[in-house]
């Protein structure tokens, strides 16, 4: 089977490398997965993806998706940024709205959305 290593950005190479301990022992006392945030590197992203907007003239939108990690700390990063957020419920959409976000800078998608 051919396996593919991950490609890691260094800083989080480096978390895991240096506390794989303290990582693991989280994992025990909350009983669960732990997710670990990078919000710095989320900032870096959106602005590699406008870069690439920019450089070929393209138009289009940059739209974080709350669904997949609705960390408010992702949130916190991305206020400011040329970037949305897209919701797919209410839960999501009235946090992103406690988050600063407000008119196109959010996107709604997903089936069966509640009336509210």
């Amino acid at each position: 089977m051919l396996k593919i290593p991950p490609i890691l950005h260094h800083d989080v190479s480096a978390v895991i490398t240096k506390e794989k301990k303290t990582l693991f022992q989280m994992t025990e006392v909350f009983g669960s997965v732990v997710h670990v945030m990078f919000p710095h590197l989320v900032r870096k992203n959106v602005q590699a993806f406008r870069d690439v907007l920019v450089r070929h003239r393209l138009t289009g939108s940059i739209m974080y998706a709350v669904k997949a990690n609705k960390s408010a700390s992702m949130l916190e990063a991305l206020r400011g940024l040329p970037c949305g957020v897209d919701v797919s419920s209410f839960y999501e959409l009235c946090h992103v709205l406690a988050h600063g976000f407000i008119g196109d800078a959010i996107g709604i998608s997903g089936p069966l959305k509640d009336r509210r």
